[in-house]
This record gives C-alpha cells, sequence and structure tokens, in this order.
C-alpha cells in the first residue's frame, strides 16, 4: 500500500454452501496514520509578541487539518489561546507559526498570569484525518518575558 493513496475494498463470503451471491458495497480506506509526533516548538520575541514557531511534523498520508498549541501558565497548567493561536486558523497550519502579545501572557484577567523572567513554555499537537500525534516535548528554552 502507499501511503496518501485512498483504497477501494469489497468482498464476498463463503461457507460450507458456497460463496454469496453478491459481493458487499465497496468501502474506500485511506492509507494514513496519525501524524508523527511535532519537534519541541520554539518559542521568541518579536517586539510585543511572543512568537511560537514549530516544525510541521510527517503527515503520514493525510494532511494536517489543524494543530493544538498550549502554553504552560503560571499554575502549570496548559492552556490553549484561541485568539492569537488558533490552531485551526489556515495561516497558522500553513505557517507552522502564531504570535501571542506578552500582555496576553502577564495580563492577570488572562489565564496564563506569567510573571517577569518567566520562559514562555509551549508544547504542540498535530491533527489530520485519522487523529492526533502525541504531543511535542515542551521547549526548555527560548522566550523569557
Amino acid at each position: 500500500m502507499t501511503s496518501g493513496v485512498t483504497y477501494k475494498f469489497r468482498y464476498r463470503v463463503k461457507n460450507i454452501y458456497g460463496f454469496s451471491d453478491s459481493y458487499s458495497l465497496e468501502t474506500e480506506i485511506l492509507a494514513a496514520a496519525v501524524p508523527s509526533q511535532p519537534a519541541a516548538a520554539i518559542t521568541s520575541i518579536s517586539g510585543v509578541n511572543v512568537v511560537i514557531d514549530w516544525n510541521t511534523p510527517l503527515e503520514n498520508g493525510a494532511a494536517i487539518t489543524s494543530y493544538i498549541i498550549e502554553i504552560l501558565d503560571s499554575t502549570g497548567a496548559w492552556q490553549q489561546d484561541s485568539t492569537y493561536c488558533d490552531g485551526a486558523d489556515p495561516t497558522v497550519i500553513s505557517s507552522t507559526s502564531c504570535e501571542i502579545p506578552l500582555l496576553t501572557l502577564i495580563d492577570s484577567e488572562d489565564n496564563f498570569k506569567l510573571g517577569v523572567a518567566d520562559l514562555v513554555v509551549a508544547r504542540i499537537t498535530a491533527i489530520n484525518v485519522i487523529g492526533q500525534s502525541l504531543v511535542s516535548d515542551s521547549n526548555i528554552d527560548g522566550a523569557y518575558i
């Protein structure tokens, strides 16, 4: 089988009386698997924003349809930001990056509540029609607020 190719199948059954009169309905199966695990994201500062950047993992026969982009908050929980780092946004998918304002990460009204000198830690999950990849490792260096 070739990865990324859709194959068509049908079958007949046989028992002690012989074969069935007709074939089953045709079924299509895409030869694909979940995307490979992304490498750790890279975070950097660009003006008043934090850039979260990653490399496209292997698609394994089916195009990546979205990403889950998570940022570690001050409590140690992983949070998503659908305003600036929406992993379903076609621009984010094609560029494999997003920018989130520093104020969003430090503002006490927002989820993250990071403090001065905190490292912005992110991780990525890739998704295709088959399912989700393993979550990337989190970055261990990069952008400090």
